[in-house]
């Protein structure tokens, strides 16, 4: 018997928003977006995961519930007292099963996600109990992806990297920029050419496909050279070329 799914109205205090495991893409509304939330206020439901004494867990609304929590017009006091509208998933639900719910509230296919964003999502399906086979099939079509069982592993194996460098390097606005197909080429270095190649493309302003040519003719030099990308950098050839662009 499937737990049936309640209305509610809740406060913005019984509201869980902190590491909340579902914000898979955070960011901001669009400006249209934003300006119609504070004038008509928040028309679609929030969905929501009961907890624990009163709690709830937000599932899908991030943004909405931010901007409408945020308000700069209001008292931090009247702020917790705002009130939303909310669907309520059961306590009852494992997390595997609200992921997959969660799954159904995301933007259709062709929607510019952020790779980095992608790759921790992928990893957390997998710590929830979904099969590779599921999410090769189902997940991946759903992010504008290809079903490729070798580009899950790269988009896996990218997150291990990522999460290395987590502790020793800022993600900036542009590494959140990258969508997959941008930041895949990052495999063919090394973690320790990874600060100093994410660099040299925002020092240099480029993006898309010349990004990826650039880091196409940067291993190949690398190969060619037999040394690591941070040396290559170091190149005299190169310092002259960074000293004209700058």
């Amino acid at each position: 018997i499937t737990p049936a799914w309640d209305n509610s109205i809740l406060t913005t205090s019984q509201i869980e928003t902190v590491e909340a495991p579902f914000n898979w893409f955070p960011g901001a509304l669009s400006e249209n977006d934003n300006s119609s939330i504070k004038q008509n206020g928040i028309l679609l439901p929030l969905l929501v995961k009961a907890v624990r004494d009163s709690k709830y867990l937000l599932v899908d609304g991030f943004k909405r519930f931010s901007c409408r929590a945020t308000q700069t017009e209001i008292s931090n006091h009247e702020k917790q007292t705002l009130e939303f509208s909310c669907i309520v998933l059961p306590d009852s639900l494992s997390m595997k099963e609200v992921a997959g719910i969660r799954l159904h509230t995301l933007a259709a296919a062709g929607t510019a996600f952020s790779g980095v964003h992608v790759c921790r999502m992928l990893k957390n399906l997998l710590l929830y109990g979904f099969e590779k086979d599921k999410i090769v099939l189902e997940v991946l079509p759903r992010l504008g992806l290809k079903p490729s069982v070798r580009l899950l592993r790269q988009l896996l194996d990218l997150q291990e990297m990522l999460e290395v460098q987590e502790q020793q390097f800022r993600q900036t606005d542009f590494l959140m920029s990258l969508g997959c197909e941008d930041l895949l080429p990052l495999l063919k270095f090394s973690q320790n050419d990874f600060a100093t190649v994410v660099g040299l493309a925002e020092k240099m302003e480029v993006s898309g496909k010349k990004w990826r040519n650039l880091l196409q003719v940067l291993d190949e030099v690398c190969r060619l050279k037999q040394t690591s990308a941070v040396e290559v950098l170091k190149f005299p050839e190169i310092l002259e070329i960074f000293r004209r662009s700058s």
